[in-house]
């Protein structure tokens, strides 16, 4: 087996000299370069059994490494071959954020005895106006059970697919606070080997009294260039999840979205809206968000 490590940064350098102390260079190849230019200069000669990869950024999808993925997948991945992770979850949930407001924005009425409230305006108006990032959110802090917003299956997802999406919610409170905004996060699945369904049967022609029979190679057919993999009958799947309930964080944490004003919600009220994401069109490793609720 082999092994091709592909960074397109200068840490390459710094992994060939790892490789080489461990005595592993027989086994991994550092590829330096950007995999989509590489495939022209067939830096990797063959295709593999198994891609793996880091991709993931805010929002799971900000930075879009995972366009590189997807053209792995596609250029080199074997027929019944695996990605991990296999698949991905984005995840959508009302939010309280009175600790961030009294920091940032309450703040500024006693500043060590001093009112600037006219300032205000202006850092609530500086705290909206983007998402924040990497932000620890806890479980205490969500107004509502959360919802799946975008599925990403690695086996099938296009490029054309991950440039736009529009996704409508529905949020019944659980609890009475202020609602700030929202906060996402998300999930990644490592799934086992896939085994996919089989082909669907071709009609030749035969009677239902007709015997039918089953070769040892159609009874152990791996994969089909049509089917996305299905889980085992033993679910041996790893989740990497950036969840708030998670008792220790990711350094992704969370990302919020706030609204300008925010209001209070009693136990029982609904929230509903639409979530629309967009590639940016001048700069395409960055996405637009806009949330839409009543």
């Amino acid at each position: 087996r082999r092994v091709y490590a592909v960074e397109a940064s200068e840490m390459a350098h710094n992994t060939e000299l790892i490789v080489a102390r461990n005595k592993l260079d027989d086994v991994i190849t550092v590829v330096h370069g950007k995999l989509e230019d590489l495939a022209y200069q067939e830096a990797i000669p063959e295709m593999v059994d198994i891609i793996i990869s880091e991709w993931m950024g805010c929002f799971l999808i900000f930075e879009n490494m995972i366009e590189s993925v997807l053209f792995a997948r596609d250029t080199y991945l074997k027929p019944g071959g695996m990605m991990w992770p296999s698949s991905a979850n984005i995840y959508l949930c009302p939010v309280s954020a009175e600790d961030l407001f009294a920091e940032r924005i309450h703040f500024w009425k006693d500043v060590y005895g001093l009112d600037m409230t006219p300032l205000v305006p202006f850092a609530q108006e500086e705290l909206v106006s983007k998402p924040i990032r990497t932000q620890d959110v806890k479980a205490s802090q969500l107004l509502a059970d959360h919802m799946q917003i975008r599925h990403l299956d690695m086996y099938t997802l296009t490029t054309d697919e991950l440039a736009k999406s529009l996704r409508s919610f529905e949020f019944r409170c659980h609890t009475s606070k202020m609602l700030h905004g929202f906060v996402s996060w998300f999930d990644v699945l490592f799934e086992p080997t896939p085994t996919p369904l089989p082909p669907p049967p071709i009609d030749v022609g035969l009677s239902e009294s007709d015997p039918i029979t089953q070769t040892d190679d159609e009874a152990n057919i791996r994969s089909h260039p049509d089917v996305s993999p299905t889980p085992q009958p033993e679910d041996r799947t790893v989740v990497l999840s950036t969840s708030p309930y998670e008792a220790v964080p990711t350094h992704w944490k969370q990302d919020m979205y706030l609204i300008e004003t925010p209001i209070h919600v009693a136990e029982g009220d609904m929230i509903t809206g639409t979530i629309r994401v967009v590639r940016h069109t001048q700069y395409k490793r960055h996405f637009w968000v806009e949330l839409s609720y009543t």
